[in-house]
């Protein structure tokens, strides 16, 4: 087998991977939304969906034209990552504090994937393909600025809210440490 076989087989798998780990992050983002208890920041995480689908679009295109098969691929690093911050989510009694914990695990989900993006470029930069690494690229620039949307609203929520439960004050920390 050629570099090139070898590089576009690489790119193969993680196009494979990448679709699964979309699909997967399409119903847990929508489920992840629900579990808000901010209407605001409900709106802006299913406003977030249509990113999603639109990689999605970019990875079949990229799948059409590698012509690579349908075979499924595995995606544990997403599914630890959400059934961690489910966890989370769950035992956590502060409703805010819960709230910033649905935007962290998709935020943390999107770093997973902006990795096997840029992973993705790489490989297919490296076969040649100028149309396709085109689409690469523009993958990694949707979820480079994905990340960036969701980390202004994870700031901004977090700068709006209390998020200690019940809030610490200068007195309670004193006496936490008697």
């Amino acid at each position: 087998m050629k570099t090139l076989d070898y590089t576009v087989a690489l790119a193969g798998i993680l196009i494979k991977q990448l679709l699964k780990a979309e699909k997967q992050c399409l119903t847990c983002w929508e489920v992840m939304a629900h579990k808000s208890n901010t209407p605001s920041l409900k709106a802006n995480i299913l406003g977030l969906i249509s990113r999603v689908q639109k990689k999605i679009k970019y990875l079949e295109q990229l799948r059409a034209e590698l012509k690579l098969d349908t075979e499924a691929a595995t995606t544990a690093g997403v599914n630890g990552i959400v059934s961690e911050g489910f966890e989370l989510i769950e035992k956590q009694p502060n409703p805010m504090l819960r709230d910033a914990l649905v935007v962290q695990t998709i935020i943390l989900t999107s770093h997973y994937k902006l990795g096997s993006y840029q992973t993705l470029q790489l490989h297919i930069e490296a076969s040649g393909l100028e149309y396709e690494s085109y689409i690469a690229q523009s993958l990694v620039g949707l979820e480079e600025s994905t990340i960036q949307r969701l980390t202004k609203l994870l700031h901004n929520h977090v700068n709006k809210q209390e998020l200690y439960w019940p809030p610490v004050t200068l007195s309670s920390r004193a006496h936490s440490q008697n």
